[in-house]
Formats: C-alpha cells, structure tokens, sequence
C-alpha cells in the first residue's frame, strides 16, 4: 500500500512538473542557436566579418562561383563579372557567329534569374545594414569601430543597384530586408531619377564608411575600389542621359560626369596605381598571375578577386579561350573589330590618326587597318 501511494505522488508530481511547464511557453520562444536571428546574429566583430565574407562570394564571383565564362544573358549572373564582364558585349563575338544582341535574333529569356532581376542578395544587404548595431556593446558603444563594416555592405548594395540600374532602368529602390508580409513587396518600381539619385547617395556612404587601401587586408573592399565603382557608375549614368534623348535628362547628366571625374582624380592623386608594363609581353602577363595582383609589381588592379595562388590559383588563359569550343557546348569567344580598334597604339593615339567613317587615315605604328588575320596578335599588344 505504502509502495502505491510513493508511485502516486511521484506520478503526482511529475505530472504538475508537466503542467507548470506547458503554461510556460518561454522555450518555445528560444532563438536558434546554429541560424541568423535578429536576437542573436552581428553581435561582434568578429560576426560581422564572417557575414560579410558571405556577400563577397556573391558580388565579388571568380573562379569556383560557377565558371567564369558562363553564358547567361543580358548579365554573366552565372560566372565572374570582374572576368566576363565584356562578354555581354559589342566587344565579343560569341557562339561561332555574330552576337544575337546586335543582330536583333536575341530572345529575352522570362525567366528572373536569366535576366538578373534577383534580389536574395540585396536582402542580405540590407539585413545587415539594419542589424549591424547589433555589435555595439562589443565595442563600447564606438560607432566609428563599425564603419567599416557599414561602407562594405553599401559598396555591396551599389554594386547590386548598379548593375540593376544598367539592365533595367526604372526598378524598386528597398531599404530594408522583406518579409513574406512586408507591404513593400508589391511595391511598384521607382523611377529613374530616384534610383540613380539613391544610388549615388548609398556609394558616397561607403566611401565616407571605407578605410583606405593600406588600412584594409588584401581582397578586402577599401575606398580606391569605392571611388573605382562610384567612376563607373557616374559615366554610365551621365552618359546613358546624354545620348538618350527620349529620357529629356540631358540636363542632369552634368553631375554624373562631374562626379566620375571627381572619384578618378582622386585615385590618380594617390599615386598608388599605374599601367603594368614589367617584361616583354606585359598585357600578355597580366591575365596570367598565379598569386595576388601584387605578385610581380602589378599596380594596376584596383577592385581584384585575390587568390591564393598556391591552394586555389586561377587560369584565365584557359577560361577566356577565343578557340573556345566553336560546337556551341561552350561559349566561343573571339574579339570584334570594333574592339580591336578601341586599343591605343604604342604612342597612346587611336589606330586611326584622322579622317571618318570609309576615309581614315592610319596610324603609322598600327598594323590593323587590313583587317584580321595574322595582324590581329599585333594590333592587340601594339
């Protein structure tokens, strides 16, 4: 009997354990411990480096982000920018035969990842910009330690809205991380104007948050390669409303144009860079480096992919082959005309000296003006 009323109070009391914690529910409130949360995630520096090396291996792609020479149009979404950025060019001729962009045979794909109208990686972004305070108490309340941090995700975030602006113009200008109920996802897209005013806004906050180039480790976004990508962004815009008329913002485009000529001038005024020219066959060597861009003198990278040269390496010959597979299994790629007469001759003047279209009078030191074949190799390293 006595044994039967010690399992009951035992049971008894198990059971009110049970109970008493069925009305708590705060362990069901608990934040994982192993995935991002907004109560647990950017809480050191420490995390906020390992979360924004996670962004570099989605805008800064090289060799081992799919291969570098993937053929996805309008944008080489699926390969290195920084290596096939031309690739969706007028520079280019691909596929055996002329490009399917200039000769209007190109099919828009309908697909959103074909056309980079993704956005996946712009909500990384924007999450950490919104949580990156996170990591204050780490720092005793020091702003200026997170910086840094803050000028990394807005080059990111430019670099995504720069690329977004190129391809499409008019798109939806979001400043912080959607969720399956945020209103913004019907948000419809902003104009132009507003894009490109954000845009340029957003990259003058990086270069102001960037430390310079000696501040930084290598591989690691600094302000050169902030004023670098603010240059481009600023010709591209100011010269896309020059010569488009229908736009009627001829008149804006002043600024943009000002602006890119203010970010080169001041990378020039640092002295840090200058046209590689070590060896016989310096534009040759150049693609070929096995280690980082400053491996054998080279000063003219500025925004690079460095590689360990040793463990990973890289083989840019071998990706940007122009007898590249003619049968269409791979992208064959081979240089325009067109590009061919964009390069300087040895005394830093065009391949034509004067004239125009049908009556150009050639540059005595260039050996393109017959056309291709054996003058090519040439005319490329004249």
């Amino acid at each position: 009997m006595k044994k039967n009323i010690f399992r009951f109070i035992v049971m008894a009391a198990a059971t009110s354990l049970l109970l008493t914690q069925s009305c708590n529910d705060k362990f069901l409130q608990l934040s994982p411990e192993t995935d991002l949360s907004r109560d647990n995630s950017l809480r050191t520096e420490t995390e906020l480096t390992l979360y924004l090396n996670n962004l570099y291996a989605s805008y800064i792609l090289g060799h081992g982000t799919g291969w570098a020479d993937a053929k996805v149009n309008p944008n080489v979404v699926g390969g290195s920018h920084l290596l096939a950025s031309d690739f969706m060019t007028d520079n280019m001729v691909r596929y055996g035969n002329i490009d399917r962009m200039l000769d209007n045979t190109f099919i828009p794909p309908n697909a959103g990842t074909s056309v980079d109208w993704t956005w996946e990686n712009l909500r990384s972004v924007n999450y950490f910009i919104q949580h990156y305070t996170n990591a204050l108490p780490a720092v005793n309340n020091d702003m200026t330690r997170l910086n840094k941090y803050l000028g990394e995700a807005y080059f990111f975030k430019s670099m995504d809205y720069y690329r977004k602006l190129m391809l499409f113009g008019d798109v939806p200008w979001l400043s912080s991380d959607l969720n399956i109920d945020s209103k913004e996802l019907y948000k419809p897209r902003d104009k132009r104007t507003v894009v490109a005013d954000s845009l340029m806004k957003t990259i003058d906050m990086a270069i102001a948050g960037l430390e310079g180039i000696n501040g930084r480790p290598d591989g690691r976004i600094n302000q050169d390669m902030a004023l670098f990508l603010k240059a481009r962004i600023g010709l591209f815009e100011g010269s896309f409303r020059t010569y488009h008329n229908e736009l009627s913002l001829q008149s804006t485009a002043k600024s943009f144009l000002e602006a890119s000529v203010d970010a080169c001038e001041k990378i020039i005024a640092s002295g840090r860079y200058q046209l590689y020219a070590t060896g016989d066959s310096p534009y040759w060597k150049m693609f070929t480096f096995k280690k980082d861009p400053t491996s054998d003198g080279n000063k003219e990278a500025i925004l690079a992919r460095v590689y360990d040269g040793t463990v990973v390496g890289h083989a840019t010959q071998r990706y940007w082959d122009q007898n590249n597979s003619l049968s269409g299994a791979r992208p064959a790629g081979g240089a325009t005309r067109g590009l061919v007469d964009e390069y300087l001759c040895i005394d830093g003047k065009p391949i034509y000296s004067s004239g125009s279209a049908g009556n150009y009078t050639a540059n005595p030191y260039s050996k393109a003006m017959t056309g291709y074949g054996p003058n090519l190799k040439t005319a490329i390293h004249a």
